[in-house]
């Protein structure tokens, strides 16, 4: 079975979704990983991260 833990932070930005990808799951229905999902606290904190060490390089130069 496909995991859809990724897939429960989304609230409702991916509640369809999510659902739609349970559903096919409890159906039986082959399901293939056609990408990551992410969350938008997902990637606010990447952003955020990728920030954070732009200002450090920077600061250090």
């Amino acid at each position: 079975m496909w995991a859809t833990s990724d897939l429960w932070r989304c609230g409702n930005s991916g509640g369809i979704l999510k659902l739609d990808i349970i559903a096919k799951v409890e159906a039986g229905e082959k399901l293939r990983e056609v990408g990551r999902f992410y969350s938008i606290y997902e990637s606010t904190v990447h952003n955020m991260m990728k920030c954070k060490d732009v200002i450090k390089n920077t600061v250090q130069e």
